[in-house]
Protein backbone atom coordinates (compact mmCIF):
# COMPACT_ATOMS: atom_id res chain seq x y z
CA UNK A 1 0.00 0.00 0.00
CA UNK A 2 1.34 3.46 -0.93
CA UNK A 3 0.08 5.81 1.79
CA UNK A 4 1.35 9.34 2.37
CA UNK A 5 4.78 8.22 1.23
CA UNK A 6 7.48 10.84 1.61
CA UNK A 7 10.37 10.32 -0.77
CA UNK A 8 13.77 10.61 0.92
CA UNK A 9 16.13 12.63 -1.26
CA UNK A 10 19.80 13.12 -0.42
CA UNK A 11 21.57 16.18 -1.84
CA UNK A 12 25.36 16.06 -1.97
CA UNK A 13 27.66 19.03 -2.49
CA UNK A 14 29.67 21.85 -0.90
CA UNK A 15 28.09 23.59 2.08
CA UNK A 16 27.49 27.01 0.48
CA UNK A 17 25.65 25.51 -2.50
CA UNK A 18 23.58 23.26 -0.23
CA UNK A 19 22.38 26.31 1.72
CA UNK A 20 20.95 27.80 -1.49
CA UNK A 21 19.26 24.52 -2.44
CA UNK A 22 17.89 24.04 1.08
CA UNK A 23 15.87 27.28 0.90
CA UNK A 24 14.28 26.13 -2.38
CA UNK A 25 13.67 22.56 -1.16
CA UNK A 26 11.70 23.86 1.82
CA UNK A 27 8.87 24.66 -0.62
CA UNK A 28 8.50 20.95 -1.51
CA UNK A 29 6.98 19.48 1.64
CA UNK A 30 5.96 16.21 -0.10
CA UNK A 31 9.52 14.89 0.27
CA UNK A 32 12.11 14.54 3.02
CA UNK A 33 15.31 16.39 2.08
CA UNK A 34 18.70 15.42 3.49
CA UNK A 35 21.87 17.45 2.91
CA UNK A 36 25.38 15.98 2.90
CA UNK A 37 28.23 18.48 2.53
CA UNK A 38 31.80 17.74 1.50
CA UNK A 39 35.06 19.63 1.14
CA UNK A 40 36.15 17.64 -1.91
CA UNK A 41 33.93 15.87 -4.52
CA UNK A 42 36.05 12.73 -4.09
CA UNK A 43 34.08 12.24 -0.85
CA UNK A 44 30.81 11.77 -2.78
CA UNK A 45 31.09 7.98 -3.44
CA UNK A 46 31.60 7.29 0.28
CA UNK A 47 28.59 9.47 1.18
CA UNK A 48 26.39 7.54 -1.25
CA UNK A 49 27.58 4.17 0.05
CA UNK A 50 26.80 5.27 3.61
CA UNK A 51 23.24 6.42 2.88
CA UNK A 52 22.14 4.34 -0.12
CA UNK A 53 19.98 2.05 2.06
CA UNK A 54 18.02 4.91 3.60
CA UNK A 55 17.65 7.41 0.73
CA UNK A 56 15.49 6.92 -2.38
CA UNK A 57 17.27 9.39 -4.73
CA UNK A 58 20.56 11.28 -4.74
CA UNK A 59 21.12 14.72 -6.27
CA UNK A 60 24.63 16.08 -6.82
CA UNK A 61 25.33 19.80 -7.08
CA UNK A 62 27.43 19.24 -10.21
CA UNK A 63 28.40 16.67 -12.78
CA UNK A 64 31.88 15.96 -11.35
CA UNK A 65 30.73 14.13 -8.16
CA UNK A 66 27.92 12.52 -10.16
CA UNK A 67 30.38 10.86 -12.55
CA UNK A 68 32.70 9.92 -9.71
CA UNK A 69 29.86 7.97 -8.09
CA UNK A 70 28.82 6.35 -11.38
CA UNK A 71 32.40 5.21 -11.92
CA UNK A 72 32.95 3.73 -8.46
CA UNK A 73 29.45 2.46 -7.57
CA UNK A 74 27.90 0.73 -10.58
CA UNK A 75 25.77 -1.46 -8.28
CA UNK A 76 23.67 1.48 -7.05
CA UNK A 77 19.99 0.87 -7.80
CA UNK A 78 18.48 4.22 -6.76
CA UNK A 79 18.27 7.12 -9.24
CA UNK A 80 21.15 9.61 -9.44
CA UNK A 81 20.79 13.18 -10.74
CA UNK A 82 23.00 16.24 -10.95
CA UNK A 83 22.12 19.91 -11.22
CA UNK A 84 23.45 21.09 -14.59
CA UNK A 85 25.12 24.41 -15.28
CA UNK A 86 23.11 25.80 -18.18
CA UNK A 87 23.50 28.83 -20.42
CA UNK A 88 21.69 31.16 -18.00
CA UNK A 89 24.20 30.25 -15.27
CA UNK A 90 27.06 31.17 -17.59
CA UNK A 91 25.31 34.43 -18.60
CA UNK A 92 25.21 35.45 -14.96
CA UNK A 93 28.91 34.76 -14.47
CA UNK A 94 29.88 36.67 -17.61
CA UNK A 95 27.70 39.61 -16.49
CA UNK A 96 29.42 39.63 -13.12
CA UNK A 97 32.85 39.57 -14.77
CA UNK A 98 32.21 42.30 -17.33
CA UNK A 99 29.79 44.63 -15.52
CA UNK A 100 30.90 44.44 -11.90
CA UNK A 101 34.60 43.64 -12.29
CA UNK A 102 35.37 45.02 -15.80
CA UNK A 103 37.23 41.82 -16.66
CA UNK A 104 38.39 41.11 -20.19
CA UNK A 105 36.98 37.96 -21.81
CA UNK A 106 39.59 37.75 -24.56
CA UNK A 107 41.62 34.96 -22.93
CA UNK A 108 39.93 32.59 -20.47
CA UNK A 109 40.10 29.02 -19.21
CA UNK A 110 36.91 27.09 -18.38
CA UNK A 111 36.15 23.63 -17.02
CA UNK A 112 33.14 21.26 -17.26
CA UNK A 113 31.18 23.48 -19.68
CA UNK A 114 30.95 22.31 -23.29
CA UNK A 115 32.44 24.36 -26.09
CA UNK A 116 29.09 24.35 -27.92
CA UNK A 117 27.36 25.99 -24.94
CA UNK A 118 30.15 28.56 -24.52
CA UNK A 119 29.99 29.51 -28.21
CA UNK A 120 26.20 29.76 -28.06
CA UNK A 121 26.30 32.10 -25.06
CA UNK A 122 28.92 34.39 -26.60
CA UNK A 123 27.03 34.44 -29.90
CA UNK A 124 23.74 35.39 -28.20
CA UNK A 125 25.52 38.14 -26.24
CA UNK A 126 27.11 39.42 -29.48
CA UNK A 127 30.57 39.03 -27.92
CA UNK A 128 33.48 37.84 -30.10
CA UNK A 129 34.40 34.28 -29.21
CA UNK A 130 37.56 34.52 -27.07
CA UNK A 131 40.64 32.37 -26.87
CA UNK A 132 39.42 29.57 -24.60
CA UNK A 133 41.24 26.74 -22.85
CA UNK A 134 38.69 23.97 -22.18
CA UNK A 135 40.43 22.34 -19.23
CA UNK A 136 38.14 19.34 -18.68
CA UNK A 137 38.25 18.45 -22.39
CA UNK A 138 41.97 19.02 -22.92
CA UNK A 139 42.74 17.20 -19.65
CA UNK A 140 39.81 14.78 -19.14
CA UNK A 141 41.06 13.33 -15.87
CA UNK A 142 38.11 13.78 -13.50
CA UNK A 143 40.11 15.59 -10.83
CA UNK A 144 39.08 19.14 -9.84
CA UNK A 145 42.36 19.84 -8.04
CA UNK A 146 44.33 18.80 -11.12
CA UNK A 147 42.15 21.18 -13.14
CA UNK A 148 42.99 23.87 -10.58
CA UNK A 149 46.71 23.28 -11.12
CA UNK A 150 46.26 23.64 -14.89
CA UNK A 151 44.16 26.81 -14.55
CA UNK A 152 46.79 28.28 -12.24
CA UNK A 153 49.69 27.38 -14.53
CA UNK A 154 47.99 28.95 -17.57
CA UNK A 155 47.40 32.15 -15.60
CA UNK A 156 50.96 32.31 -14.25
CA UNK A 157 52.31 31.72 -17.77
CA UNK A 158 50.19 34.70 -18.91
CA UNK A 159 48.16 32.58 -21.31
CA UNK A 160 44.82 33.51 -19.75
CA UNK A 161 43.48 36.65 -18.07
CA UNK A 162 40.65 35.05 -16.10
CA UNK A 163 39.29 31.65 -15.06
CA UNK A 164 35.75 30.23 -14.95
CA UNK A 165 34.94 27.07 -12.99
CA UNK A 166 31.80 25.20 -11.93
CA UNK A 167 33.55 23.22 -9.19
CA UNK A 168 33.78 24.62 -5.67
CA UNK A 169 37.02 22.82 -4.71
CA UNK A 170 38.70 24.18 -7.86
CA UNK A 171 37.38 27.65 -7.05
CA UNK A 172 38.67 27.54 -3.46
CA UNK A 173 42.09 26.32 -4.58
CA UNK A 174 42.42 29.18 -7.08
CA UNK A 175 41.21 31.78 -4.57
CA UNK A 176 43.86 30.58 -2.12
CA UNK A 177 46.45 31.12 -4.86
CA UNK A 178 45.06 34.61 -5.60
CA UNK A 179 44.10 33.71 -9.19
CA UNK A 180 41.31 35.71 -10.95
CA UNK A 181 38.62 32.99 -10.74
CA UNK A 182 34.84 33.25 -11.12
CA UNK A 183 32.35 30.54 -10.21
CA UNK A 184 29.32 29.38 -12.18
CA UNK A 185 26.32 28.67 -9.95
CA UNK A 186 23.10 26.93 -11.03
CA UNK A 187 20.01 29.10 -11.34
CA UNK A 188 17.00 28.69 -9.06
CA UNK A 189 14.81 27.54 -11.97
CA UNK A 190 17.26 24.74 -12.83
CA UNK A 191 17.44 23.72 -9.16
CA UNK A 192 13.63 23.57 -8.92
CA UNK A 193 13.42 21.48 -12.08
CA UNK A 194 15.95 19.01 -10.69
CA UNK A 195 14.19 18.77 -7.31
CA UNK A 196 10.85 18.06 -9.00
CA UNK A 197 12.43 15.42 -11.23
CA UNK A 198 14.01 13.78 -8.17
CA UNK A 199 10.60 13.56 -6.47
CA UNK A 200 9.08 11.92 -9.52
CA UNK A 201 11.93 9.41 -9.92
CA UNK A 202 11.80 8.63 -6.21
CA UNK A 203 8.12 7.80 -6.38
CA UNK A 204 8.73 5.52 -9.36
CA UNK A 205 11.58 3.86 -7.49
CA UNK A 206 9.33 3.31 -4.48
CA UNK A 207 6.72 1.74 -6.74
CA UNK A 208 9.15 -0.88 -8.08
CA UNK A 209 8.32 -3.37 -5.34
CA UNK A 210 4.90 -4.48 -6.57
CA UNK A 211 2.08 -4.02 -9.04
CA UNK A 212 1.51 -0.30 -9.24
CA UNK A 213 -0.80 2.17 -10.87
CA UNK A 214 0.32 5.59 -12.02
CA UNK A 215 -1.89 8.50 -13.01
CA UNK A 216 -0.57 11.35 -15.13
CA UNK A 217 -2.99 14.28 -14.89
CA UNK A 218 -2.73 17.18 -17.37
CA UNK A 219 -4.60 20.50 -17.38
CA UNK A 220 -6.22 20.80 -20.81
CA UNK A 221 -5.32 23.81 -22.97
CA UNK A 222 -3.54 25.77 -20.25
CA UNK A 223 -2.35 28.41 -22.75
CA UNK A 224 -5.99 29.25 -23.57
CA UNK A 225 -6.70 29.70 -19.86
CA UNK A 226 -3.76 32.11 -19.53
CA UNK A 227 -4.97 34.05 -22.59
CA UNK A 228 -8.54 34.17 -21.25
CA UNK A 229 -7.60 35.50 -17.82
CA UNK A 230 -4.81 37.73 -19.09
CA UNK A 231 -3.21 37.38 -15.68
CA UNK A 232 -0.63 34.87 -14.57
CA UNK A 233 -1.73 35.51 -10.97
CA UNK A 234 -5.30 34.30 -11.65
CA UNK A 235 -4.01 31.20 -13.43
CA UNK A 236 -1.65 30.48 -10.54
CA UNK A 237 -4.64 30.59 -8.16
CA UNK A 238 -6.35 27.93 -10.30
CA UNK A 239 -3.21 25.75 -10.26
CA UNK A 240 -2.85 26.01 -6.51
CA UNK A 241 -6.50 25.14 -5.89
CA UNK A 242 -6.26 22.14 -8.24
CA UNK A 243 -3.07 21.06 -6.47
CA UNK A 244 -4.84 21.23 -3.09
CA UNK A 245 -7.79 19.17 -4.31
CA UNK A 246 -5.61 16.58 -6.03
CA UNK A 247 -3.57 16.22 -2.85
CA UNK A 248 -6.81 15.45 -0.95
CA UNK A 249 -7.76 12.97 -3.69
CA UNK A 250 -4.34 11.30 -3.46
CA UNK A 251 -4.87 10.73 0.27
CA UNK A 252 -8.29 9.19 -0.40
CA UNK A 253 -6.86 6.76 -2.97
CA UNK A 254 -3.86 5.94 -0.70
CA UNK A 255 -1.41 7.47 -3.12
CA UNK A 256 1.78 9.52 -3.27
CA UNK A 257 1.42 12.74 -5.23
CA UNK A 258 3.72 15.36 -6.78
CA UNK A 259 3.46 18.15 -9.38
CA UNK A 260 5.55 17.70 -12.54
CA UNK A 261 5.34 21.26 -13.82
CA UNK A 262 2.91 24.08 -14.45
CA UNK A 263 0.22 21.92 -16.02
CA UNK A 264 0.76 18.29 -15.01
CA UNK A 265 0.78 16.07 -11.92
CA UNK A 266 1.78 12.50 -11.10
CA UNK A 267 0.12 10.14 -8.63
CA UNK A 268 1.42 6.68 -7.64
CA UNK A 269 -0.83 4.14 -5.96
CA UNK A 270 -1.55 0.40 -6.09
CA UNK A 271 -3.95 -1.41 -8.39
CA UNK A 272 -5.73 -2.69 -5.28
CA UNK A 273 -6.34 0.84 -3.99
CA UNK A 274 -7.68 1.89 -7.42
CA UNK A 275 -10.06 -1.05 -7.54
CA UNK A 276 -11.31 -0.34 -4.02
CA UNK A 277 -11.87 3.30 -4.87
CA UNK A 278 -13.82 2.52 -8.07
CA UNK A 279 -15.65 -0.52 -6.69
CA UNK A 280 -13.73 -2.84 -9.02
CA UNK A 281 -15.08 -1.10 -12.15
CA UNK A 282 -13.25 0.53 -15.04
CA UNK A 283 -14.15 4.09 -14.04
CA UNK A 284 -12.37 7.40 -14.01
CA UNK A 285 -11.16 7.47 -10.40
CA UNK A 286 -10.88 11.28 -10.25
CA UNK A 287 -14.05 12.37 -8.40
CA UNK A 288 -16.28 15.20 -9.63
CA UNK A 289 -15.50 17.41 -6.62
CA UNK A 290 -11.88 17.79 -7.79
CA UNK A 291 -13.00 19.97 -10.71
CA UNK A 292 -16.21 21.40 -9.23
CA UNK A 293 -16.61 25.15 -9.99
CA UNK A 294 -13.19 25.29 -11.65
CA UNK A 295 -12.69 26.85 -15.13
CA UNK A 296 -10.66 23.89 -16.41
CA UNK A 297 -10.85 20.29 -17.56
CA UNK A 298 -8.14 17.68 -17.19
CA UNK A 299 -6.97 14.67 -19.15
CA UNK A 300 -5.70 11.64 -17.26
CA UNK A 301 -3.57 8.72 -18.37
CA UNK A 302 -3.66 5.74 -16.02
CA UNK A 303 -1.07 3.00 -16.37
CA UNK A 304 -0.75 -0.38 -14.69
CA UNK A 305 2.58 -2.15 -14.40
CA UNK A 306 4.67 -4.69 -12.56
CA UNK A 307 7.23 -1.91 -12.02
CA UNK A 308 7.09 1.85 -11.73
CA UNK A 309 8.77 2.41 -15.11
CA UNK A 310 6.34 0.07 -16.86
CA UNK A 311 3.34 1.75 -15.21
CA UNK A 312 4.64 5.19 -16.16
CA UNK A 313 5.18 4.15 -19.79
CA UNK A 314 1.60 2.83 -19.91
CA UNK A 315 0.31 6.04 -18.27
CA UNK A 316 2.00 8.16 -20.96
CA UNK A 317 0.39 6.05 -23.67
CA UNK A 318 -2.99 6.37 -21.96
CA UNK A 319 -2.59 10.15 -21.66
CA UNK A 320 -1.95 10.42 -25.41
CA UNK A 321 -5.22 8.57 -26.07
CA UNK A 322 -7.05 10.94 -23.69
CA UNK A 323 -5.65 13.99 -25.49
CA UNK A 324 -6.45 12.52 -28.92
CA UNK A 325 -10.03 11.99 -27.73
CA UNK A 326 -10.34 15.73 -27.14
CA UNK A 327 -9.34 15.99 -23.48
CA UNK A 328 -11.52 16.07 -20.41
CA UNK A 329 -11.41 12.30 -20.06
CA UNK A 330 -9.32 9.39 -18.81
CA UNK A 331 -7.84 6.29 -20.45
CA UNK A 332 -6.19 3.27 -18.81
CA UNK A 333 -3.51 0.94 -20.21
CA UNK A 334 -3.21 -2.41 -18.42
CA UNK A 335 -0.15 -4.57 -17.79
CA UNK A 336 -1.10 -6.63 -20.87
CA UNK A 337 -1.12 -3.53 -23.09
CA UNK A 338 -4.91 -3.29 -23.42
CA UNK A 339 -6.27 0.24 -23.74
CA UNK A 340 -9.54 1.06 -21.99
CA UNK A 341 -11.37 4.32 -22.44
CA UNK A 342 -12.66 6.83 -22.23
CA UNK A 343 -13.47 5.84 -18.66
CA UNK A 344 -17.03 6.96 -17.94
CA UNK A 345 -20.03 5.61 -16.06
CA UNK A 346 -20.77 3.44 -19.08
CA UNK A 347 -18.69 0.44 -20.13
CA UNK A 348 -15.54 1.82 -21.78
CA UNK A 349 -14.15 0.62 -25.07
CA UNK A 350 -11.28 -1.87 -24.81
CA UNK A 351 -8.69 -2.45 -27.53
CA UNK A 352 -5.06 -3.49 -27.88
CA UNK A 353 -2.34 -0.86 -27.94
CA UNK A 354 -0.07 -1.10 -30.95
CA UNK A 355 3.25 0.56 -31.63
CA UNK A 356 3.25 2.87 -34.60
CA UNK A 357 4.36 1.27 -37.85
CA UNK A 358 7.98 2.42 -37.69
CA UNK A 359 8.60 1.14 -34.14
CA UNK A 360 6.83 -2.14 -34.86
CA UNK A 361 9.12 -2.73 -37.86
CA UNK A 362 12.18 -1.94 -35.73
CA UNK A 363 11.05 -4.50 -33.13
CA UNK A 364 10.49 -7.08 -35.84
CA UNK A 365 13.84 -6.39 -37.52
CA UNK A 366 15.82 -6.50 -34.24
CA UNK A 367 13.94 -9.57 -33.00
CA UNK A 368 13.01 -7.96 -29.70
CA UNK A 369 9.57 -7.57 -28.18
CA UNK A 370 7.47 -4.54 -29.16
CA UNK A 371 7.19 -3.76 -25.44
CA UNK A 372 10.98 -3.39 -25.20
CA UNK A 373 11.06 -0.98 -28.15
CA UNK A 374 8.13 0.93 -26.67
CA UNK A 375 9.93 1.37 -23.34
CA UNK A 376 13.13 2.37 -25.13
CA UNK A 377 11.24 5.00 -27.14
CA UNK A 378 9.57 6.29 -23.97
CA UNK A 379 12.96 6.55 -22.20
CA UNK A 380 14.45 8.56 -25.09
CA UNK A 381 11.43 10.87 -25.07
CA UNK A 382 11.86 11.51 -21.34
CA UNK A 383 15.63 12.10 -21.57
CA UNK A 384 15.17 14.18 -24.76
CA UNK A 385 18.29 12.73 -26.36
CA UNK A 386 19.24 9.53 -28.16
CA UNK A 387 22.96 9.38 -27.35
CA UNK A 388 23.45 7.50 -24.09
CA UNK A 389 25.72 5.18 -22.16
CA UNK A 390 24.44 1.80 -21.00
CA UNK A 391 24.44 3.03 -17.38
CA UNK A 392 22.31 6.08 -18.22
CA UNK A 393 19.87 3.96 -20.20
CA UNK A 394 19.65 1.30 -17.49
CA UNK A 395 18.63 3.97 -14.98
CA UNK A 396 15.95 5.27 -17.36
CA UNK A 397 14.62 1.74 -18.05
CA UNK A 398 14.95 0.67 -14.39
CA UNK A 399 16.82 -2.53 -15.32
CA UNK A 400 20.37 -3.69 -14.61
CA UNK A 401 23.27 -2.39 -16.74
CA UNK A 402 23.96 -5.99 -17.81
CA UNK A 403 20.40 -6.43 -19.13
CA UNK A 404 20.65 -3.06 -20.88
CA UNK A 405 23.90 -4.01 -22.60
CA UNK A 406 22.29 -7.24 -23.80
CA UNK A 407 19.44 -5.27 -25.39
CA UNK A 408 21.86 -2.76 -26.92
CA UNK A 409 23.98 -5.57 -28.37
CA UNK A 410 20.91 -7.13 -29.97
CA UNK A 411 19.81 -3.81 -31.44
CA UNK A 412 23.36 -3.07 -32.60
CA UNK A 413 23.37 -6.21 -34.74
CA UNK A 414 20.29 -4.88 -36.55
CA UNK A 415 21.89 -1.41 -36.98
CA UNK A 416 19.23 0.20 -34.78
CA UNK A 417 21.99 1.15 -32.34
CA UNK A 418 25.51 2.32 -33.19
CA UNK A 419 28.60 3.08 -31.13
CA UNK A 420 29.66 6.68 -31.65
CA UNK A 421 32.38 7.23 -29.05
CA UNK A 422 33.56 6.79 -25.51
CA UNK A 423 33.06 8.82 -22.36
CA UNK A 424 35.95 8.83 -19.90
CA UNK A 425 34.78 9.66 -16.39
CA UNK A 426 37.95 9.14 -14.39
CA UNK A 427 41.61 8.26 -14.69
CA UNK A 428 41.06 4.78 -13.29
CA UNK A 429 37.62 3.74 -14.54
CA UNK A 430 37.07 2.12 -17.90
CA UNK A 431 35.74 4.48 -20.61
CA UNK A 432 32.00 4.05 -21.20
CA UNK A 433 30.71 3.43 -24.69
CA UNK A 434 28.27 6.06 -25.98
CA UNK A 435 25.46 4.59 -28.08
CA UNK A 436 23.27 6.38 -30.60
CA UNK A 437 19.76 4.89 -30.71
CA UNK A 438 18.05 5.40 -34.05
CA UNK A 439 14.34 5.11 -33.31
Amino acid sequence: MVQNKKIRIGIIGPEDTLLIIKKIAEQYTESTWKFYDYKDPHEAPAIVRKHMKTDDVFIFTGEVPYYMVLTQNEDIQCPLLYIPHDGISLYRTIFEMTYHHKVSLERISIDTISEDLIKEVFRELSIPYPEVYLISELYPKNDPLAWGDIHLRLWKENKVDSIITTTRSTYNFLVENKAPVYGVRPTQSVIRECLEKAQRLGMLQYAESGQVLIQLILIDRLSELIHYHGSEYEVQKVRLELYRRLLDYAQEIEGAFTPLGDDSFLLVTTQGAYQRYTGGKLLNPIPDWVLENMPITVSAGIGEGQTGSEAEAHARIALKYAQQHGGGCSFLVTTTGDVNGPLTDEKPRSFAYQLDGKLFEIAKQAKVSPATIGKLSSAIDKLQRNQLTAVELSQALKITPRATRRILSQLEQSHVVERIGEESTSSTGRPRTIYKINI
